[in-house]
């Protein structure tokens, strides 16, 4: 058994660091998220979203609506 941590707790992967690293690499490809388990799925992924996208630069891959 596991707790799942958000992409944004500081207490689990280190993901600015990972976006750091890709970006120095030159990556531009995509980058998915997959959270099987979280109560409030949409809000959830819109967190994610807008999380990543504070660490990294990309753009979103298809605009999402409400």
């Amino acid at each position: 058994m596991f707790d799942q941590i958000p992409l944004w707790d500081g207490s689990g992967i280190d993901f600015p660091q990972i976006m750091a690293v890709l970006q120095e690499l030159g990556y531009t490809g995509y980058v998915t998220v997959h959270q099987a388990s979280l109560s409030t799925p949409r809000e959830d992924a819109d967190k994610s979203a807008r999380y990543l996208r504070s660490i990294g630069h990309f753009e979103p891959a298809i605009a999402m609506t409400t």
